[in-house]
């Protein structure tokens, strides 16, 4: 008691040795070469929080910062000399304002 128009299902392939035949030199000759990983970019530093990388884009950015910190330290003739400049400045701006402002 066959159902009419029904086959079992067979199997698709003859040698199911998959392996064997992926590996076998018919097929590996035309394959292509396997492709490389990409490479992974580097990461970016930020230059303004890292000191070496900001130095790489402007060599003169740690004697600039060292500088800064010398002006602002407190009681150094830096820092009075730029107090001073700032002084000079201001009286200045003011005199002009006096002079060509009502």
């Amino acid at each position: 008691p066959m159902k009419r128009g029904y086959t079992l299902p067979r199997a698709q392939m003859e040698n199911a040795d998959v392996a064997r035949i992926i590996n076998s030199t018919e097929v590996q000759s035309v394959l292509r070469p396997k492709l490389e990983a990409p490479q992974k970019a580097p990461m970016k530093r930020n230059p303004l929080r890292r000191e070496d990388a900001m130095a790489q884009l402007n060599p003169y950015a740690p004697e600039a910062k060292a500088a800064e910190r010398k002006r602002q330290e407190k009681g150094s003739a830096e820092q009075k000399a730029a107090e001073a400049k700032v002084k000079a400045n201001r009286k200045a701006s003011a005199e002009y304002n006096k002079k060509h402002k009502r």
